[in-house]
């Protein structure tokens, strides 16, 4: 399969200042101009570090500039004492906006990891993507069995993008897959692709696409594999909306976030292009990241199936997205749907934030529940798709080995019910 995808990757005093009235001694003078030099070397160095918010897994809050980061502590500015990473649930960097770049596209990779790209060529063996957003960075290299699939040129209105998703990833097809714009699909051999045109081979004769036609292509699932990540693990969500899991983070003073990505290339950006980092496997566990116990849906007039779990997207394919505003992870499910997990008792807290994803365009209407080993601790009011996200918890789960979440019916039967459980999480 060849292939191509282009990517992103003095101040002065004024005179006489201080020969108003009293003349000042040279040595009261050479205070008070080491006293300024301080001053403006402690903003220059200050602006080197991004000022964070950082949230810990017992609920606490901490705001501050970023020092440093390594794969076991953080350190931030007034506060003498590291701070565990295994004690952080995330990161959040202050007025960091999603900025997403023009005509790009999406890589999209078999973990759900994702980055915006610009389009050019592929080998059989990697894709080697330039940043759409940021063009001074180096090209990073991605394993062609890592990706999932790509949109191209994928639209910048969270809603709309949220439909392209759910066409183009929400299936696992066992050959690649090409959308085009009008609906239609076709199945075949990848054979490669640039600017112009895709080659596509079908029964061993090639077609030829113009890529302009094209919204995305999914790649065979048969042919997909992510190597294990190294733990602990952390999750960075960029400023351009990329999204990228990884482990070995660390970050000298003034220097960029350094991690392994999980497809194995070494990364490095600047902190300012981050816009929240997660940290994954210290005391707060993510629960796309267990196994669930079962997983069933119930349909209106009684039907009951098992559902696989969508992990970090929504039912339909498409990214956790609620009102305009993308969750990296979570759970989608819809009603009426119980999802239960053994917890073993290893944990103390869950919380989460449940909502209708924006697929369900302001319509639908459900409740949230939690039960622990049968009883149940929370239940919601109806959540319509135009309420504000509903913030759950933290409950109190110590003990608990059977925790269920459950999508109860609202006021009409499971009409446009897509719910997400955005950033559930259990905390020891």
């Amino acid at each position: 399969m060849s292939d191509a995808c282009q990517t992103i990757h003095r101040h002065r005093l004024p005179p006489n200042r201080f020969e108003r009235g009293k003349r000042i001694r040279p040595g009261i003078k050479r205070t008070l101009a080491f006293a300024v030099l301080l001053f403006f070397a402690a903003r220059l160095a200050g602006a080197q570090d991004e000022t964070a918010t950082a949230q810990f897994a017992d609920g606490g809050f901490f705001v501050g500039p970023l020092r440093s980061i390594s794969a076991g502590e953080i350190r931030v500015a007034d506060r003498a004492a590291p701070i565990a990473a295994a004690n952080l649930m995330r990161l959040d960097f202050q007025g960091r906006r999603r900025e997403p770049a023009l005509r790009a596209s999406l890589i999209q990779l078999v973990n759900g990891d994702r980055i915006v790209a610009g389009l050019t060529s592929m080998s059989d063996e990697a894709v080697v993507a330039l940043w759409k957003s940021h063009p001074d960075w180096p090209p990073v290299r991605i394993p062609s069995e890592t990706i999932a699939g790509l949109l191209m040129a994928a639209p910048s209105d969270a809603l709309e993008r949220a439909h392209w998703f759910a066409q183009v990833f929400g299936r696992r097809p066992k050959s690649d897959v090409v959308l085009l714009l009008n609906g239609d699909r076709a199945a075949g051999d990848l054979l490669a692709f640039d600017q112009a045109n895709l080659k596509l081979a079908q029964g061993g004769k090639p077609l030829q696409i113009e890529t302009a036609r094209i919204r995305g292509i999914a790649f065979n699932s048969a042919l997909s594999s992510m190597p294990a990540v190294k733990k602990p693990r952390i999750h960075v969500t960029l400023a351009d909306g990329s999204q990228l899991t990884g482990s070995g983070v660390s970050r000298e003073r003034g220097g960029p976030l350094r991690f392994t990505t999980a497809f194995g290339s070494p990364l490095e950006v600047p902190l300012s292009a981050v816009s929240s980092i997660r940290f994954l496997d210290g005391r707060t566990t993510y629960l796309s990241d267990l196994a669930p116990l079962s997983a069933r849906a119930t349909g209106f007039f009684g039907s009951s199936e098992r559902i696989p779990l969508a992990r970090d997207r929504n039912v339909l394919g498409g990214p956790l997205v609620v009102r305009g505003t993308e969750y990296p992870l979570g759970l989608g499910t819809r009603s009426q749907s119980r999802i239960e997990f053994d917890l073993a008792g290893r944990y103390r807290h869950f919380q989460a934030i449940g909502a209708l994803d924006d697929l369900a365009e302001g319509k639908g209407s459900v409740r949230f529940i939690v039960e622990r080993d049968g009883s149940r601790i929370f239940e919601s009011g109806l959540v319509t798709g135009t309420n504000a996200p509903l913030a759950i918890g933290p409950l109190d789960i110590t003990g608990t080995r059977r925790l269920a979440l459950i999508v109860d019916y609202g006021e009409l039967a499971d009409i446009n019910d897509w719910a997400d459980w955005c950033d559930a999480v259990v905390i020891r």
